[in-house]
């Protein structure tokens, strides 16, 4: 009921003169009154009336309903403070008045005083009851909302796809369906287990879970909100990483913790694949050797390979961040920027020869090639670039360049001129040093191109035509793309002379293997062909003169062999007999020597076979009648030239002889084995008799013989080696490389 308005009171009473009388009373205490006779009047009087505030209600109102009737039914309808009125106090007719709502009961002939205090106190008790009733209804409606947010919150609770948990302090009191997934656990198993029972006992960190956990829990719960990483296990043990976070919250006097965790293993292995992508990313550009950098929109380096450290001398770290101004040359680096800038704005690829300084001071010529990369929206997000260092490449044109002059020259020098051939078109294309050679120009002959029949016509000797076309049709046929060949030919110069070319030529197949073209070059060798028929010439002269010296000298040793023979039919000393076949012995070793050499085609190496064989013979030969002697000869088939062969066979022919005058002293019979071996360069020579050996106490060393005194120095004169030893009768070894170190 609003304040600071005229209240306006419904006075029911049967009795019209009593009702006057009343409403003139309360009239005088500021009300405002409306009077009704009957109950049913009262009920049609408040349903119309809104501005009614309090029912004075006559309990007894004659016929008709009652007052308590007319109440309750008043009441149904509108809530207001009734006070009834009556002349009767009997308990019976107040306890009708119980069963209503009513502010209070006063009888009729009570004091008005009394009356006007009834009706304000009905009035304080009706303003409190609506006052309660709105508490009430405010109450309810939180409790609604309470109930409405808890059920939400419990839809969210348990529909979320991440664990949430309640926590007191450091214990789970309650937790989601997403949790008791997550852990693989029921909640029985959960409920009332600190963090801690479903980590593993270090963190990656290296520090203990417990430790840590409850280190977090102390700062959520003093108002820090905490978010972090965290390994956690499944109820199984298996751990796995997650995302925590840890708020407070105060409920009912007492300070609780709200945990979310999120399962993150898909997220570190992305993260784990992600950085092992940007690893071999990395690895890879690292292993290229050119420089690489990467820049963005406002032309700030963002990193690079090995390389690009090396090309400007700093380390990742020290240019990121940086500018071109930072690291470079201002006059190269405006127009390093320039570019940069230029190609941002217009997008795409750009390619640009520059020089740029290195880290060691050294300025280089290279090519840029850069492009422009965008983000996931399409906007340009940087550049990348590549620098590919062509100082290399520039010096090589260069000397490439000096290098062709010096070939045009060199061509010229030499009498060469090169050529080609385009095999479908049969067309030959040449060049001035080309006609040259042939000592005519390409004016005199009608130009720089002519077939390979004109070509033949004018140039080739008719003789060797055949062989250069079968040459050229052998290369085109060539299923070897690296074919080449080298051939020598007469040629026909311009002026009717003879003379020779050595040509060095090659293919060029198509991309189907077939031969598309020759090329070559032809080099004039008419001097050097003149000079070797000369040089062959005079050989053949020097040949034959050397041989008719060779059979001279053959033929005087011969003469001095024949002289001692006949010296020795005539003496009878026996000393002298033996000096003088020594001798004979040792011209007949010189004089095969010179046989051999005579007929040999080089008059420097010998074969040994044959010599070591005849030389064998001719010494046992000079022994006629003293002993029967078999001859064992094991000769290897080698050559060794004439200055080793001569102190080879002298070796040999002492040897034979002083086993031919004193190993078979005495008996009918004897044998002599002679191995002459090679093996790997290195030479033996073993001669073995079965005679009667050397004598006791016989050192070769103290041996005051000529012939053994001869045998060790050719032996030293070879750079071998020479030993003599008692076994089953003498035998003697000789070794010496074919070639003297």
């Amino acid at each position: 009921m609003a304040e600071g308005r005229q209240k306006t009171i419904l006075l029911v009473e049967d009795e019209v003169v009593i009702a006057m009388s009343e409403k003139m009373a309360l009239e005088k205490f500021g009300y405002a009154v409306l009077i009704a006779v009957s109950g049913e009047e009262a009920a049609a009087i408040v349903e119309k009336n809104p501005a009614i505030d309090l029912i004075l209600m006559d309990i007894d109102l004659g016929s008709g309903m009652d007052g308590t009737e007319a109440a309750a039914l008043i009441l149904k309808e509108r809530d207001l403070p009734v006070v009834f009125l009556s002349s009767h106090a009997e308990p019976e007719v107040v306890a009708r008045t119980e069963k209503i709502t009513s502010y209070g009961y006063v009888e009729k002939n009570s004091n008005l005083t009394v009356l006007n205090a009834s009706i304000k106190m009905a009035f304080k008790l009706f303003e409190a009851k609506k006052k309660e009733q709105e508490k009430e209804s405010r109450m309810e409606a939180a409790l609604a909302a309470l109930r409405e947010s808890e059920y939400k919150f419990r839809i969210i609770f348990e529909a979320a796809n991440d664990s949430f948990f309640l926590m007191d302090q450091n214990v789970f009191i309650d937790c989601n369906q997403k949790t008791l997934e997550m852990f693989g656990c029921t909640r029985e198993q959960i409920i009332g287990q600190p963090p801690y029972r479903f980590s593993p006992e270090i963190q990656p960190d290296g520090r203990k879970s417990k430790e840590k956990a409850q280190e977090k829990i102390a700062a959520a719960l003093r108002g820090q909100p905490q978010f972090f990483r965290w390994t956690h296990c499944h109820y199984d043990g298996t751990p796995f990483a997650a995302e925590v976070s840890l708020n407070a919250f105060r409920t009912m006097g007492k300070y609780y913790l709200q945990a979310v965790v999120r399962d993150i293993s898909k997220l570190k292995r992305a993260e784990e694949s992600s950085l092992n992508t940007i690893r071999i990313q990395q690895t890879l550009m690292d292993a290229v050797p050119a420089p690489i950098f990467f820049k963005d929109a406002d032309c700030v380096y963002t990193g690079g390979n090995k390389a690009f450290e090396q090309f400007i001398g700093l380390p990742r770290e020290q240019f990121i961040g940086k500018t071109v101004y930072d690291i470079s040359p201002r006059d190269l680096a405006e127009k390093y920027d320039a570019a940069d800038r230029e190609l941002l704005a217009k997008q795409g690829k750009q390619t640009y020869e520059a020089q740029v300084d290195y880290s060691d001071g050294t300025r280089h010529d290279v090519v840029f090639n850069k492009a422009v990369f965008t983000d996931s929206e399409g906007h340009v997000a940087g550049l990348v670039g590549l620098i590919l260092d062509i100082s290399t490449r520039k010096r090589a044109e260069e000397a490439l360049r000096i290098s062709e002059a010096k070939q045009a020259n060199a061509l010229q020098m030499t009498k060469a001129g090169d050529w080609e051939y385009d095999v479908d078109r049969d067309l030959f294309t040449f060049n001035d040093n080309f006609y040259r050679i042939f000592r005519t120009t390409a004016a005199a002959v009608g130009g720089y191109r002519m077939s390979s029949g004109e070509y033949a016509r004018r140039f080739l000797h008719p003789d060797d035509m055949a062989m250069v076309s079968i040459e050229t049709q052998a290369a085109i046929a060539s299923p070897d793309p690296t074919y080449s060949r080298q051939l020598e030919h007469r040629i026909l110069y311009a002026d009717g002379e003879i003379g020779w070319i050595t040509v060095r030529f090659f293919i060029v197949k198509d991309a189907q293997g077939r031969t598309i073209k020759t090329y070559g070059v032809n080099q004039d060798i008419s001097a050097r062909k003149w000079a070797e028929a000369e040089i062959q010439r005079q050989l053949a002269e020097k040949e034959l003169l050397l041989k008719e010296v060779h059979h001279r000298i053959k033929n005087n040793i011969a003469s001095i062999a024949g002289l001692i023979s006949l010296r020795l039919k005539s003496i009878s000393n026996p000393e002298a007999m033996a000096v003088l076949k020594d001798a004979i012995g040792r011209i007949d070793s010189m004089r095969l020597l010179y046989d051999k050499l005579l007929f040999s085609e080089s008059h420097r190496d010998i074969a040994v076979k044959n010599y070591v064989e005849s030389l064998a013979a001719a010494v046992v030969s000079l022994f006629p009648g003293q002993v029967e002697v078999k001859l064992d000869l094991r000769v290897d088939d080698f050559s060794l030239d004439s200055k080793r062969l001569f102190p080879l066979g002298i070796i040999v022919n002492e040897l034979l002889t002083n086993i031919m005058k004193y190993a078979f002293v005495n008996k009918e019979t004897g044998r002599i084995e002679i191995a002459l071996t090679q093996a790997e360069k290195h030479v033996t020579l073993a001669i073995q008799d079965d005679g009667v050996g050397l004598p006791d106490g016989f050192d070769i060393n103290e041996s005051k013989g000529f012939g053994l005194m001869l045998v060790k120095m050719l032996s030293k004169q070879l750079g071998g080696s020479y030993s003599m030893e008692k076994n089953q009768g003498t035998r003697c070894r000789i070794e010496f490389d074919m070639e003297r170190q």
